[in-house]
């Protein structure tokens, strides 16, 4: 039996949930799946069996279980707390079962300043604003991207203020 969910976050933070077998082929409008409170924010599978980051681009993140993610009623259920202009990433799923503690968060932010951290820093919580992945942030400097290395190799390719293009590659506890 497939227990995957349609999870979706509104623009406040909630998270509704739909069970994905349950979602016609032809498709249906997302605004008929749940009671929802605000403008819905983004859309991503949902499995019981994963853990996923929760993070957004004013600084803060978490991790939460799967099952925290799903939701029995229309009504969703408050998840992230958003700090002022914050807005959601796109989940990143993690499998449950494996043993974080080689893996890395790597974070750019709208300065091209990167941080590499070990994932295992980040708390587990079952819901909230998290904690600080990335200090400093402010209305003009925000999170613009984060990836989770599993490999322990990070490629970072960009052009200085003079010179050419040059490419950065990060391996082991480097």
């Amino acid at each position: 039996k497939n227990t995957d969910q349609l999870g979706i976050f509104d623009k406040a933070g909630k998270i509704y949930s739909y069970p994905l077998i349950e979602i016609p082929k032809d498709g249906v409008p997302v605004i008929t799946l749940a009671d929802f409170k605000d403008r819905v924010s983004l859309v991503f599978p949902v499995s019981e069996n994963k853990k996923y980051l929760i993070a957004q681009n004013t600084g803060f993140g978490f991790i939460v279980s799967g099952e925290n993610l799903i939701t029995r009623m229309k009504a969703g259920k408050d998840m992230v707390t958003i700090a002022n202009d914050g807005e959601l990433f796109q989940p990143i799923p993690i499998e449950a079962n494996e043993d974080i503690k080689d893996y890395r968060l790597a974070l750019i932010n709208t300065e091209n300043k990167v941080l590499v951290y070990k994932l295992s820093e980040v708390n587990e919580i079952a819901k909230g604003k998290g904690i600080t992945i990335f200090g400093g942030m402010s209305e003009t400097n925000k999170i613009k991207d984060l990836k989770i290395i599993k490999d322990m190799k990070l490629s970072i390719e960009g052009k200085p203020t003079k010179g050419r293009s040059e490419t950065l590659v990060f391996e082991g506890d480097n």
